[in-house]
């Protein structure tokens, strides 16, 4: 697995101004991110992360299917400061729509980390770009990429029984 640096790359805003999340505030991302995954049943079997997007109705685009002149629109209304993808919430046709674009030119691990990343600001109701919200970004994706991996790893091994505990104990706190 790449280490947090390495995904924070592109994110300057979050480095360039030190800020701690406060403990209760990472309990509840966490809380939060376990409770999505709870909600699209990610201990079956052949869970696919991407159904979360498509069943909330959020477009993904990748940056190679965008032109150069509407990255640079998306660019000024992104919700997310970093280079590796954005998401973008407006409205259109009487309705909100939601849209994660990235950079395609990673690999599955990485895109899987940037759609979390841009689903963070989503999820979490960011309104605009802040460091505190990169932050929480980065706590949303984290938690949801090492939930995947514990389970993805207690499943092979045949010991999912304390995530099913967990994932209950967290529903029981929202």
């Amino acid at each position: 697995m790449e280490s947090t640096e390495h995904h924070m790359k592109g994110q300057e805003k979050a480095h360039k101004e030190s800020y701690t999340l406060p403990s209760w505030r990472v309990f509840e991302i966490i809380k939060t991110a376990l409770l999505v995954l709870k909600r699209f049943d990610f201990r079956k079997p052949g869970f696919d992360y991407m159904e979360i997007f498509k069943k909330e109705g959020i477009k993904i685009k990748k940056y190679s299917a965008i032109s150069p002149e509407n990255m640079e629109e998306f660019k000024k209304i992104s919700l997310s400061g970093w280079d590796e993808g954005m998401c973008l919430v407006f409205p259109a046709n009487n309705q909100t729509c939601k849209m994660i674009a990235y950079n395609d030119e990673v690999d599955e691990q990485r895109k899987m980390y940037i759609l979390f990343h841009e689903h963070g600001h989503i999820v979490l109701k960011h309104t605009e770009q802040s460091v505190n919200g990169e932050h929480e970004a980065i706590c949303y994706a984290s938690a949801l990429t090492v939930i995947l991996q514990i389970a993805a790893n207690a499943s092979s091994n045949g010991e999912l029984s304390w995530i099913q505990g967990l994932s209950e104990d967290y529903s029981k706190t929202a």
